[in-house]
């Protein structure tokens, strides 16, 4: 069964009702998974407070697939499908930067850690609280915030450098009575003090 969420405001299979901007806050993961459940939304990327945080202008929109299964264990199976274009800033020229995702990725929905001691080191699982029930967003918020680069920054960018970073100097008075400034050259004296050693 194919759920999209933004053509029914509830379902019988204890799914909370809903809009186009939110998602099922806890999903019962079991009977989820018993009925083969899919889920299809398009949600915006602004309901996800952690995520936000680290956007720069619109955060704009995700697109998601989700179906529930069992896996040979009989443990709960979420396939997942996110795609979005968040806009970062670039932490090197403060500008903006497009970010693509496009992730599929599959999770074991596990009670505890014995469950997990039975997969292997590739498998990727979350735990269910003591009720069998899934905090959606947040696995979705949790994947989401995995697709970002730890540094968000253009592979080509002019940096930018503040006004107050530049230090200068006052030109002393010359002949004529004007005052000016410069740039300050640190460096600027080394060939006089070298031109000196070598008298």
């Amino acid at each position: 069964m194919v759920i999209r969420f933004d053509k029914f405001k509830s379902c019988a299979y204890h799914c909370a009702p809903m809009s186009t901007t939110s998602l099922p806050n806890k999903v019962d993961a079991h009977r989820w998974a018993d009925r083969d459940m899919q889920l299809e939304q398009e949600v915006s990327l602004a309901v996800f407070a952690r995520l936000s945080a680290l956007l720069g202008g619109d955060s704009g929109q995700l697109r998601l697939s989700a179906k529930f299964s069992r896996d040979p264990r009989r443990h709960p199976l979420l396939q997942l499908a996110l795609k979005a274009s968040p806009v970062l800033v670039c932490q090197r020229c403060l500008g903006s930067l497009a970010w693509e995702i496009d992730e599929v990725l599959t999770l074991h929905l596990l009670a505890d850690e014995s469950e997990a001691e039975h997969l292997s080191d590739s498998d990727d699982y979350v735990f269910l609280d003591e009720e069998g029930q899934l905090d959606f967003p947040q696995v979705v918020e949790d994947e989401l915030l995995l697709c970002l680069p730890m540094v968000g920054r253009h592979e080509n960018c002019v940096e930018i450098v503040e006004p107050d970073m530049v230090a200068t100097i006052e030109q002393p008075v010359v002949s004529d009575g004007v005052t000016g400034q410069e740039t300050r050259k640190p460096f600027a004296g080394l060939a006089d003090l070298l031109a000196g050693k070598r008298d």
